[in-house]
């Protein structure tokens, strides 16, 4: 039950905000008793304060996991550079305009509540922990300059996708491959130890 009070909640937040959301429509939307609630989560807010941090990781949580494997399972620094221009296709595609507004909103809702600001700031401190793991990981294998600070180079790779969020917003958008040829130039030209990536 615990996770149809999640996917009830999931629903309810792609409609109406956090603040509008009440324990009356979370027990209707997952038509469950008030019981049933508390048995899982503290309070309503406990459910929403879930609900907005398991979709501010879910895809943040996707792209660490291709990260390591493609860190793994890469033979040379071409065959990562190959696959990290595969990542930030996926990373950046318009498929996720969602999730960039959904980590969007929740940033902002975060400011007055300062519950949610401490598991957002945990939840934070997780991603960019497991990002500088991988910079780290690059490092020592040769692929990633040492010069970079693997934390700062972290919380770039998370700040330029949530940052499209900016074009996401514009009347007149950029495309697609412009956007992802600057990250390549950013990442592989800049970060990694062969600027031509081969």
């Amino acid at each position: 039950m615990y996770q149809g009070l999640v996917s009830a909640c999931e629903r309810l937040l792609r409609v109406q905000p956090p603040s509008a959301i009440t324990t009356a429509m979370l027990l209707t939307e997952a038509n469950v008793a008030r019981g049933t609630l508390y048995h899982h989560f503290e309070s309503a807010s406990a459910l929403i304060n879930t609900t907005l941090l398991k979709a501010f990781s879910k895809h943040v949580d996707t792209n660490i996991t291709a990260l390591r494997e493609l860190m793994e399972q890469s033979r040379n620094l071409g065959e990562f550079a190959e696959g990290l221009r595969q990542v930030t296709k996926v990373s950046q595609g318009a498929e996720r305009r969602d999730t960039r507004f959904a980590r969007a909103r929740l940033i902002a809702y975060s400011e007055n509540s300062p519950k949610l600001r401490k598991m957002l700031s945990r939840e934070q401190e997780r991603l960019t922990t497991a990002i500088e793991g991988i910079v780290v990981t690059g490092q020592k294998k040769g692929w990633v300059k040492r010069t970079l600070n693997p934390r700062a180079a972290a919380v770039l790779i998370q700040a330029y996708t949530l940052g499209k969020i900016v074009d996401d917003v514009g009347e007149s958008r950029m495309s697609e491959s412009d956007w992802n040829s600057l990250i390549d130039e950013v990442v592989i030209g800049g970060m990694l130890t062969k600027a031509s990536g081969t």
